[in-house]
C-alpha cells in the first residue's frame, strides 16, 4: 500500500516527535528494553539512511511534487 505510506508514517513519526519533545532524559521515554530500546536504536539509525536517500534523489533531479510541496 504505498499509496498511503507516506502519509500513515508520517504520522506515526509526529507521534513519536512529540514523545521525544516531552521527554528530557532517554529514561523519561520509559522504554521497554527488550522490544522498544532497540526499535529506538534502529529509529536513529533508519532516520539518517532516509535523510540520505531523500538528499540523494532531490540532487539527483527535480521532483515532480515541487508545486504540491507544504513543508
Amino acid at each position: 500500500m504505498s499509496y498511503c505510506m507516506f502519509e500513515n508514517t508520517t504520522m506515526a513519526m509526529r507521534q513519536i516527535l512529540g514523545a521525544l519533545v516531552e521527554a528530557e532524559y532517554v529514561e523519561d521515554l520509559k522504554l521497554n528494553y527488550q522490544y522498544e530500546k532497540p526499535a529506538y536504536n534502529r529509529l536513529k539509525e533508519l532516520c539518517g539512511e532516509i535523510i540520505y536517500e531523500v538528499e540523494r534523489l532531490e540532487e539527483a533531479g527535480e521532483s515532480p511534487y515541487k508545486d504540491e510541496e507544504e513543508d
